[in-house]
């Protein structure tokens, strides 16, 4: 016997409880899952995989109980002993498919074998491919059923660099490795071709308001071509009136949220911090005040939980949690915003001993410490804090021993 299920239940809220009947597949034998939308097939196929673990009720696959299998022991049995055929391809863009099955192997059993891999896929041409899949008619209709993807193969390999002023593109032989000269990229503007060193690139431009532009490129060399969407990049000051304005990104307003982890099992608690900055007249702020209405929704886009959150500044949150007016320590992480927060926060209502704040050597690293300097900080053992700069209120002093 390969797979048997006894009184499986599951249920994810009071309004959505599936029991399931009975299941018994023995090896080489197939079975077909049919019903209608939302009658819990989904869940049932997670549940078999491991993917959700049941609320009673036992899963059985060749002899192990999986659902008496801890997290760990779960995700090695699942690498080993299940494959899972998803409606979407999940690779991931940066390798290639050679390097993703393997991939999926070494995840699995902790080796990479990349000779089977590669006996596994059918060499092709370099060129574009249309992968079409048709089954004569689903089980519901007379409709048929199909999907199709497009799939290039190219020895072309792209390294990309926003260098000063300008978005540069490296091209080698993939099997190779060395650089090559006169390959061509076009853009929707302008054409440009590689030198001896594999680079060519193009100038950063001044972003035109309203305008729409398109981040797709064609490079072409010989016999063999790659069509890629790149990272777009713009003049990021426009001097006017001796005003300096960011024109980097043409909004007024953005939201940025970020979670604590990328990868959550069901169940887990997520936890995220949001942050909305607006620009006005140039200037940018944080957006304090403002209510924000968050929908959470499953894979198949259903509304799992709607609700409403407000903003609020760094000065008001201090304010709610009745922070004393001396702080010790304050650490400011939120991934980019840093020196919004600061600029927007009262300095003169708390005395703060000791800041650290994230930087990850982005530009507003200079802004934040002209800022903090300016209200009496200084900035200390840049050599050790790496991506966070820390400041203190009090002047460092040196001991010679």
């Amino acid at each position: 016997m390969m797979l048997q299920t006894k009184n499986l239940t599951f249920f994810y809220n009071k309004d959505t409880q599936f029991a399931f009947p009975e299941l018994r597949c023995d090896a080489s034998n197939a079975l077909l899952i049919t019903g209608n939308s939302g009658k819990g097939k989904t869940t049932l196929l997670h549940l078999l995989a491991g993917l959700l673990r049941p609320k009673k009720g036992e899963i059985s696959i060749e002899k192990t109980n999986i659902s008496s299998l801890s997290e760990k022991q779960l995700d090695q049995f699942r690498g080993k002993t299940i494959g899972l055929i998803l409606q979407q391809s999940h690779f991931i863009a940066s390798m290639t498919v050679l390097e993703n099955v393997v991939l999926a192997s070494w995840l699995a059993t902790g080796k990479k074998h990349s000779k089977r891999a590669m006996s596994l896929l059918e060499k092709l041409d370099v060129g574009n491919y249309l992968i079409y899949i048709e089954t004569p008619n689903d089980t519901i209709s007379t409709k048929k059923v199909f999907d199709y993807t497009i799939l290039q193969v190219t020895n072309l390999y792209v390294i990309e660099d926003n260098e000063e002023n300008k978005d540069a593109f490296y091209i080698y032989d993939r099997k190779l490795g060395k650089p090559l000269e006169d390959v061509k990229i076009a853009s929707e503007e302008e054409n440009i071709k590689t030198n001896a060193n594999g680079n060519a690139y193009f100038k950063h431009k001044w972003r035109i308001k309203d305008k729409k532009y398109s981040n797709d490129i064609l490079i072409t060399s010989k016999n063999d071509s790659l069509s890629i969407n790149y990272n777009r990049n713009f003049l990021s000051t426009n001097e006017i009136n001796n005003k300096s304005v960011d024109d980097y990104e043409n909004w007024e307003a953005k939201a940025m949220i970020y979670f604590d982890r990328a990868i959550y099992r069901p169940g887990q608690k997520m936890l995220y911090k949001g942050v909305i900055i607006q620009k006005k007249d140039a200037v940018k702020n944080v957006v304090p005040f403002v209510t924000v209405h968050v929908t959470i929704s499953d894979v198949n886009n259903t509304k799992l939980k709607e609700y409403d959150v407000q903003t609020i500044s760094l000065e008001d949150l201090l304010i709610k949690y009745s922070a004393p007016k001396k702080i010790d320590y304050l650490s400011i992480d939120t991934e980019g915003s840093e020196y919004e927060i600061l600029s927007n926060f009262n300095f003169d209502a708390y005395d703060i001993r000791a800041i650290t704040c994230e930087h990850n050597y982005m530009p507003e690293r200079e802004q934040i410490y002209k800022l903090l300097t300016s209200k009496g900080y200084f900035r200390v053992d840049t050599d050790k804090s790496k991506w966070d700069d820390w400041y203190t209120k009090a002047k460092p002093v040196l001991l010679y021993v």
